[in-house]
């Protein structure tokens, strides 16, 4: 199972690091999409409109169109940087006894 946050808590000088889970399983019923007459699986390419060619995962970036077809490119690292701490804490208010707590929940 993928970890869909990873990052720690902290308590004082006490450092915990911790991921989180997803709990839920989708148990929904997922339609491909097929071609009429062969049943084969209609599939996606991704092409740049430019060139007219298609390219892989590898050749795409993130941009922001600040101006038609005007860009200010992003990398996964310039996203990361602009994180808030906010963004990257979990702050513990309070602790609960056990007993308090009910354990349906």
């Amino acid at each position: 199972m993928a970890v869909a946050h990873k990052g720690s808590i902290s308590m004082g000088l006490v450092l915990i690091p911790v991921g989180l889970y997803k709990t839920t399983v989708d148990n929904d019923i997922h339609f491909n999409q097929l071609d009429k007459e062969s049943k084969a699986r209609i599939k996606y390419k991704k092409y740049c409109s430019h060139c007219n060619k298609e390219v892989g995962p590898d050749d795409i970036i993130k941009g922001y169109e600040y101006e038609k077809d005007k860009y200010v490119v992003m990398t996964d690292d310039d996203l990361e940087k602009i994180k808030t701490k906010k963004d990257k804490t979990i702050h513990i208010l309070q602790f609960a006894k056990i007993a308090e707590i009910n354990s349906i929940l």
